[in-house]
């Protein structure tokens, strides 16, 4: 998959395992061998296997005061 970054270029990212999801890095809990079903099923990841690393693609959230309502709307 490709990815436009802000600056222009373009980033190929790799759905690693073949879920159809690319993982920022949630902790995916592991057990039996029907897991893999279960958890494609319920939360889409398959596994805990990160493909778009928190250094080369930004993952987080900036909510610097955007919940915090404005003068203009008193």
């Amino acid at each position: 998959m490709n990815l436009l970054m802000a600056d222009g270029s373009v980033k190929t990212i790799t759905d690693l395992n073949g879920d159809g999801f690319l993982n920022p890095g949630f902790p995916i809990a592991q057990g039996g061998t029907d897991t893999r079903d279960v958890l494609s099923q319920t939360v889409g990841y398959v596994d805990g296997t990160v493909e778009m690393a928190s250094f080369s693609v930004f993952n987080g959230v900036l909510l610097n005061g955007a919940s915090v309502k404005g003068a203009f709307e008193d």
